[in-house]
């Protein structure tokens, strides 16, 4: 069941109660609960919402008040939001990884009025802390146990029942809150995670998101056949409106268990969509090239010309070209031996994934191109409500982010910077006017920070960031993204940070993938915990320098690694060197390893 495409839709609630209206009876999504997955209706899900609507209005949140929420990726998250928004409420999303002082100064900026957290670890972090919150009315938390509750601190099922009794007291208050939302009104501020200082509210109104949402349903051939895995940040813009654009189509959404369970949770559901950002794609392609190397050299023979038999075909296909019958024939051999049991590892009925969030290196999509499974890398920023361009099944190009999508514009500046215009432009920085006027010019184009050209057939590629375009001592422009990209091809390295500003030459700070490496390499499992012992093992060292020297080989001589450290573990948000989508903290990066990396450039 796909839901029409009603110009009229214009808000949120309105989305969400037409999609959930016309589905009825059918399944919405799932959980797991007790080792099975458990279904849950649109009729049901509608029911779940209106109830915390009211709910969150019996505790005297009203319209345009703020509601943060502080939980992982499940069906309550959703489910709170769809009920704020309904009230005409204000969501703000917070990382579940962010520390308690960014959490704090978000639900403190924001002005929420009420707080949801998950469970009793996140209400404990955040309980002495309440008093310098005074906004706060109102705590709700998502798995009650071990937590005292009262009057100020409610359960997710009282929050429910509170809403129930008002339904009935009230039939009509639900309709009038949803009516009264307007399509101009903030549906949400999105806080960027930020490479440097304290995190900006992006304010997103239901236009801007109602508007990105039905151009994703029409750019992407989804439909209510269409089964997805959830786990993607839901603070993040990207899951909210891959959401969305769900309800919009009718398909089906899982929601994962966890970030761990993942792969297993992939074989369960057998998605045959999956959005994502790089970082996971990079980690199945490591495995799958960890599971050739423990191959015997017949099978890795094998492996390699079925892979090559599938990149060639694969190749016609982005030509246009037609397949000659020798081709098809020996593909059909090469499917049957290695390409689909590599598509079976990730649920076998995959049509097209969508990447986002972060660059992905184009020896990756063409590998799994070759195995049979199409990414589709898209473009956007949480200012322009995610997707500004994509890749689309029947039109797309690996290295690119694809073409604009409807009513979106995009010129390139004088200076190489990406500008968009467009329905999903933010309306600016919460209670930052000054910082708005720095991005977003007063015809509507913003300013992306990101740098990239337009190629003749109108795909759009990204080149760097602009404040991470790196001027060597010698006057050369260098992309770090580039080459950072190119190294973590390598199933040992989680990780890059290239460093040359104002330098000499290129250096770089390799993070290693512990597990990954210990597997491909068949050391001990122990050196896995031991990141100074296993980055100084020789056989590491031997495999990064050949990654290093095959990196070389394809770039300009100064744009090449001349020295480098290995580091034994990855980068982490919990060490403020990744922010909550995985990209780089280079400053932080670069001021912790400091005098490792002024040690490169010292003079004998």
């Amino acid at each position: 069941m796909a839901v029409t495409l009603d110009s009229s839709i214009q808000t949120l609630p309105a989305l969400i109660d037409e999609g959930a209206r016309k589905a009825g009876e059918q399944v919405a999504h799932y959980y797991k609960k007790d080792g099975r997955w458990v279904p849950v209706t649109w009729a049901e899900s509608r029911a779940i919402g209106r109830a915390l609507t009211l709910g969150l209005y019996s505790l005297g949140v009203r319209r345009k008040d703020a509601v943060s929420i502080l939980a992982s990726t499940r069906r309550e998250w959703s489910y709170m939001d769809g009920a704020i928004l309904a009230l005409g409420g204000v969501v703000v999303g917070i990382y579940h990884t962010s520390t308690p002082e960014q959490a704090e100064y978000i639900i403190t900026h924001s002005g929420s009025r009420a707080l949801v957290v998950e469970n009793k670890k996140y209400f404990e972090a955040l309980s002495v802390r309440l008093n310098h919150m005074p906004d706060i009315t109102a705590v709700i938390v998502i798995d009650p146990e071990g937590v005292n509750l009262n009057g100020q601190v409610i359960s997710f099922d009282d929050l429910m029942k509170r809403g129930q009794t008002l339904d009935k007291e009230q039939p009509s208050l639900y309709e009038e809150l949803v009516r009264a939302v307007e399509p101009d009104d903030i549906a949400t501020l999105v806080y960027t995670s930020g490479t440097t200082g304290p995190p900006k509210g992006a304010i997103l109104t239901h236009r801007n998101l109602v508007a990105t949402a039905i151009n994703a349903a029409r750019d992407l051939p989804i439909s209510s056949q269409d089964v997805s895995l959830v786990f993607l940040p839901l603070a993040h813009s990207l899951q909210r409106i891959t959401g969305y654009t769900g309800i919009l189509t009718g398909a089906t959404g899982y929601f994962a268990e966890s970030i761990e369970k993942i792969q297993d949770n992939i074989l369960e559901v057998r998605p045959t969509l999956l959005a994502s950002v790089p970082r996971v794609f990079e980690k199945i392609h490591a495995r799958i090239l960890q599971k050739r190397a423990d191959m015997t050299p017949f099978k890795r023979r094998l492996f390699d010309w079925a892979i090559a038999t599938g990149d060639e075909l694969a190749q016609l296909i982005r030509q246009r070209q037609p397949i000659p019958l020798g081709l098809q024939l020996r593909h059909r051999i090469a499917d049957r031996l290695v390409l689909k049991p590599i598509r079976d590892r990730v649920g076998g009925r995959i049509r097209f994934f969508v990447s986002g969030g972060a660059p992905l290196a184009p020896e990756i999509a063409k590998f799994f191109h070759a195995c049979g499974l199409l990414i589709l890398e898209g473009y956007g920023l949480t200012e322009t409500s995610a997707a500004s361009t994509v890749n689309r099944p029947d039109d797309f190009k690996f290295g690119t982010v694809g073409k604009p999508c409807p009513g979106v514009e995009i010129k390139i500046a004088n200076d190489g910077e990406i500008l968009i215009r467009s329905p999903g432009v933010f309306q600016g920085y919460f209670k930052a006017p000054e910082q708005t006027r720095e991005v977003l010019e007063p015809d509507g184009w913003f300013h992306s920070g990101d740098i990239g050209v337009m190629d003749s057939d109108g795909f759009l590629k990204i080149t760097d960031r602009k404040k991470d375009i790196i001027i060597t001592a010698g006057g050369k422009n260098i992309a770090p993204q580039n080459i950072e990209g190119m190294l973590k091809a390598s199933a040992l390295i989680a990780n890059a940070l290239v460093h040359a500003d104002r330098r000499k030459f290129v250096s770089a700070l390799i993070a290693l993938d512990a597990d990954e490496t210990v597997r491909t390499l068949k050391l001990p499992q122990s050196l896995a915990s031991n990141p100074r012992e296993l980055a100084a093992r020789p056989e590491v060292a031997k495999e990064i320098e050949a990654h290093l020297h095959k990196v070389n080989s394809q770039l300009a001589q100064y744009e090449q690694i001349k020295k480098y450290h290995v580091i034994g573990h990855d980068f982490t948000v919990d060490a403020g060197e990744l922010t909550p989508t995985l990209k780089l903290k280079r400053r932080v990066i670069e001021q912790k390893y400091k005098d490792l990396l002024d040690s490169f450039y010292t003079e004998d």
